[in-house]
């Protein structure tokens, strides 16, 4: 079977008859045909009536990658001449030596996704089967390279990714180690523990997982290493084995990180710990001088070139390193990687999507244009919303295809959601997010019929609950994460895949890279 990520126009999966009530392909959100008022949605929407939830077949333990020592994040297989099967994964690590790590067997997991700004790099693994397990094979690009989606093009491949430039991870070839070099912070040192019998209560944006014997200075590290972070919860499992509070899996600790210092209480939670750090946060490189109103992470369209990076959008310029976009092109899976910054060129003609762009998406159509979706806005008052580019070949200029975001709540707001996957079948276009607002819950859906003109389906499309072989089920926290959609070489979908935390197959720590079977009618 030959996967072809791209140039996808038709999802051929066997439609099922459901009851409801439907006057056009709209109305099964074009997942299935209106036949005499009732939606027969593809086998693979067929959750829902209206075909707006996805339907899974049980998956094998060992489906996916996961590595029993560094965390891995999402990810996209391609298949070669060979028959083998190569996923581009993010994967977060200790330092820009893994590789040598990896390849001597000295493998440590110090490291989560809660760094993946700096340690974040793109790596290849293999399997002979689609659905895996892959086992690692290299470092692809070195950090800062994040959330890959690779596809065949012209004379080679290309990965379409988040980053492109030098991070300051730590060097783990040497002989300090990367505790030692963090702890010798100046917030690490002027951080201070709050003592037993108090607590600080709000002000929580995050949760980071932590080892069941990790100690509150890993917290302490964890908030030092978040520019945002200014106070944190060092939360431990109670008896029921789960830490208060936290969305973490059980038996993990939890470290919740606070964007204000919120006054001290009485502690009514045993097994918590609270402090503060200095508000310096980690150092960056210096930025230049800002008009008023100008700020972290707070960068209005009106700042224009006095925003860092090389592009004057935030990104790659040390305030915000895990932004902006690059495409990496090869003649071989193998390598060696050539990697360019991907630019949109009209993007300050919008007043939404001018900075902070992640997380593409490209579609191919068959003429060799490309339609990418992508995150924009953060910077912008920290707005993450879905934009879309298109350009006439996969290395050629891009231009906004709408200036304003995509997808809109009832209200006419703006939608809050990140990580979109973005493709096309003969009924129109379909969309999956991350989502981070409104009624979906983990994951949300949009459909158009010309790309222009999107509806936001208020349903979740699908939910963390893992179905295994055995009978079994499991939630895989975060698995709304970073979706992207294999399908076949006759555009049959096959498997999705997601970032995730939780039911990891081979029992590692850390985040892992999950595969679920999409329903199909034989």
């Amino acid at each position: 079977m030959m996967i072809v990520p791209a140039a996808v126009l038709a999802i051929m999966a066997t439609a099922s008859q459901f009851d409801g009530n439907c006057t056009t392909n709209q109305d099964c959100h074009l997942n299935g045909d209106c036949v005499s008022g009732t939606c027969k949605c593809d086998s693979w929407w067929s959750g829902a009536p209206d075909c707006s939830v996805m339907a899974f077949s049980p998956i094998d333990k060992n489906t996916g990658y996961a590595n029993a020592t560094e965390s891995s994040w999402g990810g996209l297989p391609i298949q070669d001449d060979n028959g083998t099967f190569h996923l581009f994964h993010a994967q977060v690590l200790l330092c820009h030596a893994l590789y040598i790590r990896l390849i001597s067997g000295q493998m440590l997991n110090h490291c989560g996704l809660g760094t993946w700004t700096q340690n974040s790099i793109v790596a290849r693994s293999t399997s002979k089967q689609v659905e895996g397990p892959y086992t690692f094979q290299e470092m692809v690009l070195p950090s800062f390279s994040h959330n890959p989606t690779v596809r065949k093009v012209p004379g080679g491949y290309a990965i379409y990714y988040i980053g492109g430039w030098a991070t300051s991870a730590a060097n783990c070839s040497s002989s300090d180690s990367f505790d030692d070099k963090v702890t010798s912070l100046p917030c690490v040192q002027g951080a201070k523990v709050d003592p037993k019998d108090l607590i600080r209560v709000g002000g929580d944006y995050k949760d980071v997982p932590l080892p069941k014997d990790a100690n509150v200075s890993a917290c302490v590290q964890a908030c030092c290493m978040d520019p945002e972070c200014k106070a944190f919860s060092f939360n431990q499992p109670d008896s029921s084995g789960k830490s208060p509070g936290c969305e973490v899996p059980s038996g993990l600790s939890c470290c919740k990180l606070k964007k204000s210092q919120p006054p001290t209480q009485k502690n009514g939670c045993p097994t918590c710990t609270t402090g503060t750090v200095p508000s310096t946060g980690p150092p960056s490189p210096p930025s230049p001088p800002s008009p008023s109103g100008c700020a972290a992470k707070n960068w209005p369209k009106t700042c224009g070139e006095n925003m860092p990076g090389p592009s004057h959008d935030t990104c790659g310029g040390g305030l915000n390193t895990g932004c902006g976009i690059s495409v990496a092109f090869s003649t071989s899976l193998y390598g060696p990687w050539t990697h360019s910054p991907v630019v949109i060129a009209n993007q300050w003609e919008s007043d939404r999507l001018y900075c902070a762009h992640t997380n593409p998406s490209p579609f191919f159509l068959p003429n060799g244009s490309v339609v990418m979706a992508f995150n924009g806005g953060y910077c912008d008052d920290r707005l993450e919303t879905i934009g879309l580019a298109y350009s006439d070949s996969w290395n050629g200029t891009w231009n906004l295809l709408n200036l304003d975001p995509i997808l809109h709540n009832g209200d006419g707001s703006i939608h809050h959601c990140e990580d979109p996957f973005v493709w096309k079948s003969t009924r129109g276009w379909h969309l999956l997010t991350h989502n981070q607002q409104g009624p979906q819950g983990v994951s949300s859906y949009a459909f158009s019929s010309n790309a222009i003109n999107w509806t936001l389906s208020p349903t979740t499309p699908y939910n963390c609950t893992v179905h295994y072989t055995d009978g079994t089920t499991a939630s895989a926290d975060g698995c709304g994460n970073r979706p992207q959609i294999i399908f076949d070489s006759n555009g049959v979908p096959q498997y999705i895949v997601n970032g995730a935390q939780a039911v990891n197959p081979s029992g590692g720590k850390g985040t892992w890279t999950l595969f679920r079977k999409l329903l199909r009618s034989e």
